[in-house]
């Protein structure tokens, strides 16, 4: 009789039936795509410290073939030795990786996905999909950028702030489809922000279940003084309980 009565005290384990894909790539949970933005972030940050040092070697020794130089194509660097017009690249792409795909997806993608629903005491973001298609345009972003260090006429040379006329006219700067890729990859990049603060708004606002610990009573007086969204609906599931 004891042994029954602990049993059925046991919960239902629920067994999660989603392929791997499913379940680890295309995934609306808020932990996996934070982690998702972590690997990324870690790559962009191991490529622009590559670029980094591509530059140091050029400052610290001019005209010298650089230590595995040879694999670059000659358009970059023939014999090893870094072109000057390959070091304006260098300095570009450096800056833009380091700054819109390792700082920013660190920061806004990996701690905001990761913590906020954990802060908040919610179980996920408010629009998971959503949550899900922010990561795959930033990773686009990311290819495209990539992408743009292999066009035949090099990547972007004006600078990762992108200023006029340097920027506006590739007569100027000697890049074009890479100029075109590098405002492409930026504004895919936008709009994975732009969606990523979109779904970070509503899920702060959910008072009501704002900590593990909130009693009944403080959740109804949330409730009574319209401080829990009714569009919420994580607050429709528990008030219909």
């Amino acid at each position: 009789m004891t042994s029954v009565a602990a049993t059925a005290r046991v919960p239902h384990a629920h067994h999660d039936d989603r392929s791997f894909i499913r379940k680890y790539i295309f995934s609306t949970d808020h932990k996996i795509i934070g982690i998702q933005f972590l690997f990324v972030s870690l790559f962009f940050l191991l490529l622009g410290g590559v670029l980094a040092m591509q530059m140091r070697w050029q400052l610290a020794f001019p005209g010298q073939p650089m230590p595995g130089g040879g694999i670059l194509p000659d358009t970059m660097a023939p014999g090893g030795v870094i072109l000057p017009e390959y070091y304006i690249q260098l300095v570009t792409m450096h800056g833009t990786f380091m700054v819109f795909f390792a700082i920013m997806p660190l920061l806004v993608g990996v701690y905001a996905n990761f913590l906020i629903p954990l802060k908040i005491g919610t179980h996920d973001m408010a629009f998971p999909r959503i949550n899900m298609a922010s990561f795959w345009l930033a990773f686009a972003a990311g290819l495209v950028m990539f992408a743009s260090l292999f066009v035949p006429d090099g990547a972007a040379r004006a600078g990762w702030t992108m200023y006029v006329p340097l920027s506006a006219r590739h007569d100027y700067s000697g890049a074009s489809l890479g100029q075109e890729l590098w405002s492409v990859s930026i504004i895919l990049l936008g709009l994975s922000s732009i969606l990523g603060t979109g779904r970070r708004a509503p899920a702060g606002r959910c008072t009501c279940r704002s900590r593990p610990g909130t009693t009944t009573p403080e959740r109804r007086s949330a409730r009574s003084s319209g401080r829990c969204r009714s569009s919420c609906s994580a607050c429709r599931r528990f008030w219909a309980r």
